[in-house]
This record gives structure tokens, sequence and C-alpha cells, in this order.
């Protein structure tokens, strides 16, 4: 191992030389050599099929990798209609109450429809732009359930 001394110093207000050395092992700063294989990276930038190719036989996947088989046993939550739900807001405090209020005096509005079809129904009764956007809050809230 080769070592390299650097001798630095500055004279002082007293006139002594002050002298420091620092050693640098300039070996340590060289490259760590790379191992001639390294494993196939199998994630955003591969496939388990790609992996699991007969030119690498026993690779083993990690199990957060590998694929999931097993059905969902999980049934998917029935939704409430928009209309139906926005109709049930109606002791609701701000906007979004007072569109479910107009709404169940309205005997056409789409009481099983989609934020849509609300929207076609405000639209023909030439609703004002503070009524969508309290419709548009109303879908976000609806949304988030």
């Amino acid at each position: 191992m080769e070592h390299v001394s650097i001798v630095g110093g500055h004279d002082g207000e007293t006139g002594i030389a002050a002298a420091a050395q620092a050693r640098f092992d300039f070996e340590a700063l060289l490259p760590t050599p790379i191992p001639g294989e390294f494993p196939p990276v199998v994630g955003q930038f591969g496939s388990a099929q790609d992996a699991a190719s007969p030119s690498q036989p026993g690779l083993q996947l990690h199990p957060d990798l590998a694929p999931d088989t097993e059905p969902d046993t999980e049934p998917e939550r029935a939704r409430t209609p928009f209309g139906a739900w926005l109709l049930a807001q109606d002791r609701r405090k701000g906007w979004i109450g007072e569109l479910a209020k107009a709404a169940k005096t309205d005997r056409a509005f789409p009481k099983t429809g989609s934020p849509d079809d609300v929207r076609r129904r405000l639209q023909d009764l030439g609703a004002d732009g503070d009524v969508f956007e309290a419709l548009d809050d109303a879908e976000l809230d609806w949304a988030s359930f």
C-alpha cells in the first residue's frame, strides 16, 4: 500500500512555524472490483417470466416480487348510487345539504343516477355555477367512500 504525505503549514503571529501532516491512502479511493455475475433483478424493470427463464435454473423470486396468483376473496363493496347518496345528505350543513334539500323537492331527480345524470338534470333546470360547484364537491365526497 503506497502512502503519500502532504505537509503544510504557515507562520503565525508569533513567527513559529506550525506544521500539519495528513496521510492519504489513495488505494482506498480506487473503485471496488465488480464480481463477474450478478443475479437478475426482477421488479419494475423486469418480469417474473424473464427471471424464471431456463438459462437461470434454480432462481427463486422473493415472495414480495412473485406474481399474485390467488384470486381476491373480498367481494367488491356495492356502491350507493350518487343520486341516492345525495338525497341522504339533506341534514348536512353547507352547499351539499342545500343541494340535497333541493333535490328532494324535484320529482324528476335521478335517484339512482350517476353524477353526470344529476349534472344533466341541473343543466336542464338552468342551475347557476354555484350549484355545479356544490355538485362537484358532493361528487368528490361521494367518491371518497
